[in-house]
């Protein structure tokens, strides 16, 4: 596995993985139209060249482009990038948000710079979103193909600190810089599981009226947009920084840290944090969709579900369904009265009908 350097182009950094190893297939970084893919990824019967794989790396890598970013509303799912990271891995097939396909900038004195101290080049990330190199004072460079093979003989010119056939220094005279990096990686906030939302719900609508004005300031007057989530949200961040003691018995009594293993290949090696209902247990959680629920853990290919989540009752529910039970409370009550030696029995019939199925 290769060093990625300080301030890599992630896509810079695959490219240098296949370079060095022999691999002349660059589709998955390069467009067909000559073009730094919007959504890079790891190519196929690749993997081994990136062991051991750190996902968190990856992570900060792929936000540095703006993408898998964490969402910044609190009721919504924390982990939700973790789909963008398993197409990146290849472990999923699907389509990723849309984004404007990258030209290959480059400042040339930077390369030749690295070059000189490190004995190879590299693309700085920040390049791609900016026209100005604040080091060197200039413009910078813009690599001209008109398809892949000519882009991949181009960068085979930049990575050497030469100028390939086909390039033009931008025109707009610009000395504006920005770093999106100080948005993609910026701060998060609180993660609340819906089992602590509904608690969080009742206590706002049992005590609204006792609320200072000064505490919510103009949201005072939104009593009947409670439903809302993004009203729910300016309320909760407006009682959760003042002194409201009943919030602080609230808040100590009904909620609990709750840690999640994200990571898709390790792991353990990406983790975090949101807040549950302490009374609830995640295994017997009637919100399916959780994303603290267990199921939101995929198992790995080659292992079945059964033995990787015994008690998932996501596929619990859909056993009983199949099994003529429709009325929800009645699935939750037969659930509750399984014992575990049943619930195991019952996935494990059910996760073979679903094997025969398929194979």
């Amino acid at each position: 596995m290769l060093d990625v350097q300080k301030d890599e182009f992630i896509h810079s950094y695959i490219y240098r993985t296949h370079v060095l190893n022999g691999i002349s297939d660059l589709s998955n970084i390069i467009t067909s139209k000559g073009e730094w893919s919007s959504f890079p990824k790891l190519l196929k019967g690749t993997m081994h060249l990136y062991q051991p794989i750190d996902d968190s790396l990856y992570l900060h890598l792929l936000r540095d482009i703006n993408r898998a970013e964490k969402t910044d509303k609190i009721f919504n799912n924390p982990v939700a990038y973790r789909f963008e990271l398993e197409c990146f891995f290849g472990k999923r097939n699907g389509k990723v948000r849309r984004q404007r396909n990258l030209p290959i900038k480059y400042c040339l004195e930077c390369i030749q710079r690295h070059i000189k101290n490190c004995g190879y080049g590299i693309i700085i990330v920040t390049w791609f979103d900016n026209s100005f190199c604040p080091i060197h004072k200039t413009n910078l460079y813009i690599a001209k193909p008109k398809n892949r093979n000519e882009a991949i003989q181009a960068l085979n010119c930049i990575y050497r600190g030469i100028h390939p056939e086909a390039y033009e220094k931008l025109s707009r005279r610009s000395e504006h810089f920005h770093d999106l990096r100080e948005y993609s990686h910026k701060n998060t906030c609180d993660y609340i599981a819906p089992c602590l939302s509904e608690e969080l719900y009742t206590f706002i609508s049992e005590n609204f009226k006792d609320f200072s004005v000064g505490m919510l300031g103009p949201r005072h007057r939104f009593i009947n947009s409670l439903s809302k989530n993004n009203m729910m949200i300016m309320i909760y961040e407006a009682v959760k920084n003042s002194n409201y003691k009943p919030f602080k018995i609230f808040w100590n009594s009904f909620s609990e840290i709750k840690r999640i293993d994200a990571g898709v290949i390790n792991r353990k090696s990406i983790t975090e944090e949101m807040f549950k209902n302490s009374m609830v247990d995640c295994q017997n959680c009637k919100h399916l969709s959780c994303f603290s629920n267990l199921k939101i853990m995929p198992p790995r290919p080659d292992e079945r579900l059964v033995r990787r989540c015994e008690l998932n009752y996501s596929l619990l529910f859909n056993y009983l369904r199949k099994k003529g039970t429709s009325n929800y409370s009645e699935i939750i009550e037969i659930m509750k009265k399984m014992s575990t030696q049943e619930k195991i029995l019952a996935l494990s019939n059910f996760q073979e009908s679903r094997f025969d199925q398929i194979y």
